[in-house]
Parts: structure tokens; C-alpha cells; sequence
């Protein structure tokens, strides 16, 4: 399954906190997948996400989850989905409309400017003033 880092987080956590019950757990998401697609699956790990914060006993859940989503580690993980997303959406259509090699050759040339763009960026904001 390919759909970005939020699953990634979400697999590895759940193998790990229910080593013998995850494997429906998996087959079920691999089902949401095949049906409705990975943008929906993202979606729905991101909503899922609501209900598995840390809370404080007594806390209510939209006050733990906004709480959670001021910390820049969550911010990121929200800013890295939002990118994938994006990614999968464009680069889906960039196969459909091309073959796969001269999608490959795009797409590599293009994330590699952005990529020098994004570096190029760091670098201007990092310098004394």
C-alpha cells in the first residue's frame, strides 16, 4: 500500500500495539483502498486520527486534537499529507495522459527544481543578516 506517510505511521503503530489482530485491520484498509481509492483512504486515516489523540481523562476530544495540531511535528505530518495527495493526484493524471517513461523523465526533472528552489530558499532565509 502506497499512500503516504500518515498510513506508514498509522500501519506501523497498529502492528505494533495489536501484533496478532492486525492483519484484518490491514485487509480491511486494503479493501477501502481498492474501493474507494487512496485520496478517500488518506482522508479517512486522517479523520481516524480524531479519535486515537492523547488526551487528559475528562479532556474532550476537539480540545486534545486542536491542542495536538498547534505542535509543529503534527503540522508538518499535515503539510507532508496535503503534499503527497497533491502528488498522487497530478502525477496519476501525468500516467493516464503519457507513458510511464516520459512521466518518469517529468516528473523527475520537475521535483528536481522544486527541489532547488526549496533549497535555494533555505538558503537565503539561513544567512546573517
Amino acid at each position: 500500500m502506497d499512500v503516504g506517510a500518515a498510513a506508514l505511521a498509522y500501519l506501523t503503530e497498529l502492528t505494533h500495539r495489536r501484533p496478532r489482530a492486525w492483519i484484518p485491520e490491514v485487509e480491511r484498509l486494503h479493501a477501502l483502498l481498492q474501493t474507494h481509492g487512496d485520496a478517500a483512504l488518506r482522508a479517512l486515516i486522517v479523520a481516524g486520527s480524531y479519535f486515537v489523540v492523547d488526551r487528559v481523562p475528562g479532556q474532550a476530544h476537539s480540545s486534545a486534537f486542536r491542542q495536538s495540531t498547534r505542535e509543529p511535528g503534527v503540522q508538518l505530518r499535515f503539510a507532508a499529507l496535503i503534499c503527497s495527495v497533491t502528488e498522487s493526484i497530478f502525477l496519476k493524471r501525468v500516467l493516464i495522459l503519457s507513458s510511464p517513461t516520459t512521466a518518469f523523465l517529468i516528473w523527475t526533472v520537475v521535483c528536481f527544481a522544486i527541489a532547488v528552489i526549496g533549497a535555494m530558499s533555505c538558503d537565503v532565509m539561513s544567512e546573517p543578516k
